[in-house]
């Protein structure tokens, strides 16, 4: 059971100011422990009750003054409230953290979680996809609910942030409402952003969630080995949207080009060099990287069989990216391929099959897939048994009388 909070006001009467007033000081009990701090008002001396720890009689200077100490005390109340309601305890100390963020005008959490959104709205289209900027919304939103659910609160000062909230809160989202592990890293991660910005912008000083780490799994790249690809090429397929949903995932898998990027290429994105290679040069919608691409043969056969179906200079005609998906599912049944195929597999497809496991370096494929850094290119790189078991062969084959065991 928590201990009993007890607000009280006192003068701090060495420290007269010029115009005869002197400084309020406030102090919050919790059983045996106290903390101090200014109230960051001043009165005359003649003016002030000590027994009632308040301004004497009703004249404007008093009632102003009596108003703005309730005030205080009732924010100190929803401070201390809101802390034990979040933790179980709360030590005057923490709750004067608390209430001092609330006294100053310091914003809420959820209030500035609203300036952040607005924030990163204004860089859509500049360095900010559309979509990244709603993840920010949605994941305030999951802070939203996490509040009402656990604490039955609409918002909560900056200064009633700890530790213990953010591990609360990546709980909340793992077992109720049930988030796959990244899901969450994703969503805390969002939110320690926010965090970090509010620090840039001197609304807090320190971040409260500097320790915690969220704990995600390790991606597996969804790709296709070499003979399912090969099944893709040659099954017989039902519909023509099929067929160009299928050839559309191929021009994917040997050129690594996502399928956003496809549904922006056009015929000036083509260069063709004095022998004969023809390139794809452009930009990630996504991150705005440059990439540069060879074309093998079956991807520039394919540009062809496409030349004219379409309007203006787009390569090619596309559907959305959810029935392309569909599709993918139904061609995957069809070809025998027991995997939940979407379009995005081609890309680690071109990445793993295609390239790596041919002996390409990983350097070379990591500047054809527009990638930023390496560490982005080994998430795609996934080597198959069948590379493993074929360069091991060659190196029986290099150090093969080289190595000689006594005795033996």
């Amino acid at each position: 059971m928590s201990e009993e909070l007890k607000v009280s006001f006192y003068l701090r009467h060495k420290e007269i100011k010029k115009d005869g007033t002197v400084p309020i000081m406030g102090r919050i009990s919790i059983g045996k422990q106290m903390a101090q701090f200014s109230a960051k008002l001043s009165v005359p001396i003649s003016l002030w009750d000590i027994k009632a720890a308040r301004a004497l009689g009703k004249s404007k200077v008093a009632t102003e003054l009596n108003r703005a100490l309730d005030k205080i005390v009732v924010a100190i109340h929803t401070s201390y409230e809101e802390l034990i309601e979040r933790k179980g305890s709360a030590t005057p100390k923490e709750v004067t953290i608390a209430f001092q963020g609330i006294a100053s005008g310091q914003e809420s959490l959820l209030g500035y979680c609203d300036k952040f959104h607005k924030m990163m709205l204004q860089r859509v289209g500049i360095n900010l996809k559309a979509k990244s900027c709603d993840q920010y919304r949605i994941a305030f939103n999951y802070l939203r609910e996490f509040l009402k659910a656990k604490y039955n609160l609409k918002d909560i000062s900056f200064g009633a942030l700890d530790y213990s909230f953010i591990e609360k809160f990546d709980r909340y989202l793992r077992i109720e409402r049930k988030f796959k592990p990244n899901s969450v890293v994703g969503i805390i991660g969002r939110v320690k952003l926010m965090i970090k910005r509010a620090i840039t912008d001197d609304v807090i000083v320190y971040d409260p969630f500097i320790s915690f780490r969220s704990e995600g799994e390790e991606s597996k790249p969804k790709t296709l080995t070499r003979q399912e690809l090969e099944q893709i090429m040659t099954t017989p397929l039902d519909i023509p949207s099929r067929y160009l949903v299928r050839d559309l995932f191929l021009f994917s898998a040997f050129t690594g080009i996502s399928f956003s990027d496809i549904r922006n290429l056009k015929y000036s994105d083509l260069t063709t060099n004095d022998d004969g290679t023809v390139w794809i040069h452009s930009k990630r919608i996504k991150t705005g990287v440059e990439f540069h691409v060879p074309l093998l043969a079956l991807p520039i056969k394919l540009i062809d069989k496409y030349r004219g179906t379409t309007e203006g200079e787009h390569l090619f005609r596309m559907l959305s990216n959810t029935k392309t998906n569909f599709h993918l599912k139904k061609i995957a049944q069809m070809c025998g391929i027991d995997k939940c195929l979407c379009f995005h597999a081609a890309r680690h497809c071109y990445a793993s099959v295609v390239t790596l496991s041919q002996g390409i370096p990983m350097e070379t494929v990591s500047r054809m897939l527009g990638h930023s850094t390496i560490k982005s290119t080994r998430i795609y790189a996934q080597i198959s048994y069948e590379k493993v078991d074929g360069d091991m062969r060659l190196l029986a084959k290099k150090i093969k009388g080289k190595y000689h065991l006594a005795n033996l």
